[in-house]
C-alpha cells in the first residue's frame, strides 16, 4: 500500500498542477482570447479521459503508481504512454 506521505505529495502535486490551470483560463479570459480559453479546456478534457482509464483499473496501487509516474514523467518533459489490455 502506498504510504500516507506519497498519498498527499500527490494531492498537493495535482491541486497545484489545478491551479496552474485555473490561472492560465483567467489570464486567457482577462485578455478576451476566448478561442484559446476553449482550446486550453477541451486539451485539459482530453487529458482527463486519458487519465480516467488509470482510476478504471482494478487495482487501486497501480493506479496510483501509474498516475505518480505520469505526473513526473510530465515533470521533466518526457511523454508516458500506457496501454490498459
Amino acid at each position: 500500500m502506498m504510504e500516507a506521505s506519497k498519498v498527499l505529495a500527490l494531492i498537493r502535486r495535482l491541486r497545484h498542477d489545478f491551479g496552474n490551470h485555473l490561472q492560465v483560463i483567467g489570464g486567457f479570459t482577462e485578455l478576451g482570447y476566448t478561442g484559446e480559453v476553449q482550446d486550453y479546456i477541451a486539451d485539459l478534457v482530453r487529458e482527463m479521459g486519458e487519465e480516467r482509464i488509470l482510476f478504471e483499473l482494478n487495482d487501486p496501487e497501480l493506479s496510483l503508481f501509474l498516475l505518480q509516474q505520469k505526473l513526473y514523467a510530465q515533470e521533466v518533459g518526457v511523454m508516458l504512454n500506457y496501454q490498459v489490455v
